[in-house]
């Protein structure tokens, strides 16, 4: 059996500070909690093993979970798969980001979102 080694991860104090932020609120969803948790473990040194232990979940899932924030970092932990279509709750800083634009009269799902940002960038 081949045995591969963990994906190594490091954090940025910014990146720590926005995953233990995610961890204590109460409005975060419970796998983004989760995502995080693995993280901050990852980071501090803990085997894959050992955290599944802990999380009471499988070695496979938190080695996802840990090559994704390796290579997309804080962006890649929602799950943003079509069969999990989120939907997004912006804030008012968000919207000024995103050009002020004024389409939040619905909730919109990540693809939604995605389709109007391309046509008010064409217009």
């Amino acid at each position: 059996m081949n045995i591969q080694e963990a994906t190594p991860i490091e954090l940025t104090e910014q990146e720590r500070s926005a995953l233990e932020a995610m961890i204590r609120s109460p409005k975060t969803e419970h796998g983004i909690v989760e995502r995080a948790q693995i993280v901050l473990l990852a980071a501090a040194g803990r085997s894959t093993r050992s955290i599944a232990d802990e999380l009471a979940t499988w070695p496979g899932r938190l080695s996802r979970w840990r090559t994704r924030f390796a290579r997309e970092r804080l962006g890649g932990l929602p799950d943003l798969s079509a069969a999990h279509a989120a939907t997004v709750q912006l804030s008012m800083p968000a919207v000024v980001a995103l050009g002020g634009v004024a389409f939040l009269a619905e909730p919109l799902s990540l693809r939604l979102l995605g389709s109007r940002l391309i046509k008010s960038t064409i217009r």
